[in-house]
C-alpha cells in the first residue's frame, strides 16, 4: 500500500448488491462509512516498520444500531450476525489512484434473513465471532437493505479514497 503513504483526506463508501437466483440485481445501495482510528492508523502507518495494525482480511455483518465512531464501542460491530464472517475475494484488496478496494461475495443462500443493519471491515475475518474495535478498520450502519432469501446472493464492495485535498 505504498501508494497510500501520505494521504490527508480519507473517506469510505460501501456498495451493497443483492442478486436473486437468476442473477438479476434486486437491490443496490451505496452508503458512506466511517474509517475507524485503527483503519486510519493502518493507512497512515504504512510508512512505519512497527506498531501498525494488521491489514483487513474480510468483512463481517451485524444487526446493531449504535452510531459508528472512531474508537470505543461504536468502532466495532454492535451485534454480530453469526456465520457472516467472510474473507476477501481473491485478488482483493486492490489499490489504484489512491483508492483501496475490498470485496466479499456471499454465495446464494449463504446469508438468509435479516435485516442486515451494519457491516465492518476487519482484520480477523477467519473468526466466526464479533470483532472488537482493535480489529476493525471501518464500520457502517446500512439502512434499507432488505432481508435475504434462500436464493439471494450478496456482494459488498468497500472503497476507501485518499486524497491530498
Amino acid at each position: 500500500m505504498d501508494a497510500l503513504a501520505s494521504p490527508t483526506v480519507s473517506s469510505g463508501m460501501l456498495l451493497v448488491e443483492i442478486h436473486d437466483g437468476t442473477g438479476r440485481c434486486t437491490h443496490r445501495s451505496e452508503h458512506k462509512n466511517l474509517i475507524t482510528d485503527v483503519g486510519l492508523q493502518g493507512y497512515y502507518g504504512q510508512v512505519l516498520t512497527a506498531g501498525k495494525p494488521a491489514l483487513p482480511t474480510g468483512i463481517k455483518l451485524g444487526t446493531g444500531s449504535a452510531a459508528p465512531s472512531g474508537t470505543g464501542a461504536g468502532a466495532a460491530l454492535g451485534a454480530y450476525l453469526a456465520g457472516t464472517a467472510k474473507v476477501l475475494d481473491a485478488g482483493f484488496p486492490t489499490v489504484a489512484a489512491r483508492v483501496a478496494t475490498y470485496k466479499v461475495s456471499y454465495a446464494q443462500g449463504a446469508v438468509v434473513g435479516g435485516p442486515i443493519t451494519e457491516a465492518a471491515l476487519v482484520t480477523d475475518a477467519a473468526a466466526d465471532a464479533t470483532s472488537d474495535a482493535a480489529h476493525t478498520w471501518a464500520r457502517i450502519l446500512v439502512a434499507g437493505v432488505p432481508a435475504l432469501g434462500a436464493n439471494d446472493s450478496l456482494t459488498l464492495t468497500w472503497t476507501h479514497t485518499h486524497s491530498a485535498d
